[in-house]
């Protein structure tokens, strides 16, 4: 009788592991939004161009500081849609592109990624300007899909948190950039 009742618990308790990581599975959140905002003491035509122009984004790439030998080039025309950012990291083993997919004068840069390497990853990057009084607001809206496996690593890791910082870093050294020009001037 105790071996049955052993076995019943073994079995019950099988069961719901596996409905439990089966509930994770299908509810758990199969994309990753961020959104931040940054004030900028500079013209909303300065902050715009810095990011429109892919040939700036090596000066406030959050990814250089960890990865300064990183390769770069750029593809089509510089600024409009349709550019390409190609990376290869040298520290970071890392691969692939960015790419402008629209454009409004200085209200709106959309940016979709194309990662390679070390997995493969289509991150979007959605950057929206405001400018008030002397200051431009930049807002910056990061999404990337999350599908399975890949959620449930997420779920059980810091990526979200690191994915935030990331992008705060970014967006922190994009205020940074476009202020010492300024104060250059």
């Amino acid at each position: 009788m105790k071996k049955v009742f052993k076995y019943l618990g073994i079995f019950v308790a099988v069961i719901a592991l596996t409905v439990g990581v089966l509930h994770i599975v299908s509810s758990d959140e199969k994309e990753i939004a961020i959104v931040i905002e940054q004030e900028v003491n500079a013209p909303v035509s300065e902050v715009y161009d810095k990011v429109r122009h892919l040939e700036n984004y090596a000066s406030w790439s959050p990814f250089r500081l960890n990865d300064p030998e990183q390769k770069y080039r750029l593809s089509n025309v510089d600024g409009q849609v349709g550019a390409r950012f190609h990376w290869v990291g040298v520290k970071e083993v890392s691969e692939g592109y960015q790419e402008i997919v629209g454009l409004e004068e200085n209200k709106a840069v959309k940016i979709k990624c194309n990662i390679t390497v070390p997995y493969e990853a289509k991150p979007e990057f959605n950057y929206s300007f405001a400018e008030r009084g002397n200051k431009t607001y930049v807002t910056q809206e990061f999404k990337v899909q999350m599908p399975f496996p890949a959620n449930i690593i997420a779920h059980f890791t810091d990526l979200r948190k690191e994915m935030k910082l990331t992008n705060e870093k970014g967006l922190s050294l994009l205020k940074k950039v476009c202020e010492n020009k300024l104060a250059q001037k």
